[in-house]
C-alpha cells in the first residue's frame, strides 16, 4: 500500500517440531487458550466448533468494522492458499510482533506478544501438521480510515516491551 510504514521486526530463531507431544500442545493451544480457531475457521462452522469439533484452520472468518473488512487467512500448510510458502520465522514474527512477511503491520487481533518460545513452537508445529487445504481467502480490505491509520503509523505492532527494544515509538 503506497505510503504505508513498514517495520523491521526480527525473525525469531524458532523451528517447527515433528515431536507428537509438541504438536499435541500446539493443537491444545490453537483450539483453547490461543483462540486461533475463533478466527481461522469458517464462519458457518462455529456451532460445530462450540460442540467440540476440531477442524483444520482453513480461514473464513470475516469482520467488518470502521477500519475495514478483515478476513482471517488459511493457516493450513497449503502452498498456494495457506501458510506453506512461509518460513517458521515469518510465522513466528507475525504472531509475536504483528508484522507480516512484507514488513507491513497486522491489525492487532492476535495477543501473542508475550507468548513463550516453547508455546510459539508448539503452535507453529501444529499448524504445519495439519492437512493442507486449498481455501483461497480474499485479503482484508482497509477503508479510508484504515488506510489512514496504517499510513500514519497508528496501526503498528502492539508490543510495548518489543517496541522499546526495537526503537519504535
Amino acid at each position: 500500500m503506497p505510503g504505508e510504514r513498514t517495520f523491521d521486526a526480527p525473525y525469531p530463531d524458532l523451528a517447527a517440531s515433528q515431536d507428537s507431544a509438541v504438536i499435541a500442545r500446539g493443537r491444545y493451544l490453537a483450539f483453547g487458550a490461543a483462540h486461533c480457531v475463533s478466527c481461522h475457521a469458517p464462519m458457518d462452522k462455529f456451532e460445530e466448533l462450540e460442540n467440540g469439533l476440531q477442524m483444520p484452520l482453513m480461514g473464513g472468518w470475516e469482520l467488518e468494522i470502521p477500519p475495514g473488512r478483515f478476513r482471517a487467512p488459511n493457516l493450513t500448510p497449503d502452498m498456494e492458499t495457506g501458510i506453506g510458502k512461509f518460513t517458521d520465522g515469518e510465522l513466528a514474527r507475525a504472531m509475536r510482533y504483528s508484522v507480516k512477511h512484507d514488513g507491513s503491520p497486522l491489525f492487532p487481533f492476535m495477543p501473542f506478544q508475550e507468548i513463550s518460545d516453547e508455546d510459539l513452537v508448539a503452535i507453529i508445529s501444529f499448524l504445519r501438521s495439519q492437512e493442507p487445504i486449498k481455501n483461497k481467502i480474499q485479503p482484508s480490505e482497509y477503508s479510508f480510515l484504515g488506510r489512514a491509520l496504517r499510513t500514519f503509523g497508528a496501526i503498528k505492532p502492539e508490543t510495548p516491551k518489543t517496541n522499546r527494544q526495537l526503537g519504535w515509538p
